[in-house]
């Protein structure tokens, strides 16, 4: 176990880990999001290239080889260990 001299280290390493959790896009698109013919610019993943442990926040597109999936603004995607997509609402922050 390695202890840090400098407090400023800790927070920069956790920075990065949580970083490495939140995938880049491989593009935007417009998307209809509703019935009115609104279009809203979205991040576009890749869901073959998602890992374990990745968190995608909504609003997004996730792509896959046989199936899209939605991912609403009050919703992330979380890829387990199985490389399943889990979406879960995120909680409303408490005024």
């Amino acid at each position: 176990m390695e202890a840090f001299e400098d407090k400023e280290t800790v927070p920069l390493l956790l920075n990065e880990s949580l970083n490495s959790l939140l995938p880049k896009p491989k593009c935007e698109r417009p998307v209809c999001l509703n019935w009115t013919g609104n279009f809203e610019k979205l991040p576009i993943y890749d869901g073959e290239n998602l890992l374990p442990g990745h968190v995608v926040q909504g609003p997004a597109i996730i792509e896959k080889a046989f199936t899209t999936i939605p991912v609403r603004g009050n919703e992330e995607a979380v890829v387990d260990c199985f490389k399943n997509l889990v979406l879960t609402r995120r909680r409303e922050a408490n005024g």
